[in-house]
């Protein structure tokens, strides 16, 4: 009942910013003020219909019209791709998350997060290297006590098995 509220609640203020940029042409987004207004959102569990939701209200807006919080953008819209990529069975299509966390460190390099998600996306298409290098930026940039510390040191010693074994 809540998430179909919040679903409902960020429909509404979508199309109100759809409308609004539409009309005046000039209005900007303050992402990081309305970003709970425009992507839903539900305690780490994710689902299809969410996702699609997410894409779709992020999609609709115009990255020029952001006046603060462009990286937030850019990290949502990754995030969002990479889930529904994901999803997909087998998983696919990576390129527009790839994009757009690459973006999102364009403009804030030390977004931890963003690293890690491009070091899982590239250790599924098996460039080690490009996911080693990704993951060695998210230890330098994150605060380590953010990290799931076996989880993070389980992949590096994956992600080097794998080196070894490609030299």
């Amino acid at each position: 009942m809540i998430l179909l509220h919040q679903q409902i609640r960020g429909a509404i203020f979508t199309v109100f910013v759809l409308s609004s940029i539409s009309l005046q042409g000039q209005t900007k987004i303050n992402y990081r003020k309305d970003r709970d207004k425009i992507i839903l959102t539900s305690c780490g569990k994710s689902s299809p219909e969410l996702t699609a939701h997410n894409i779709k209200a992020l999609e609709a807006i115009h990255p020029g019209l952001i006046s603060k919080g462009l990286y937030q953008y850019y990290y949502d819209l990754g995030m969002s791709y990479f889930t529904g990529s994901i999803a997909q069975n087998p998983p696919k299509d990576f390129a527009n998350a790839i994009m757009c966390f690459k973006e999102c460190i364009r403009l804030k390099k030390k977004v931890g997060n963003s690293y890690y998600n491009l070091a899982i996306i590239y250790n599924s298409q098996k460039q080690y290297s490009n996911a080693y290098e990704c993951l060695l930026n998210y230890k330098m940039y994150e605060r380590k006590k953010n990290w799931d510390k076996a989880e993070v040191l389980g992949f590096e010693k994956q992600l080097l098995k794998h080196l070894h074994k490609n030299l």
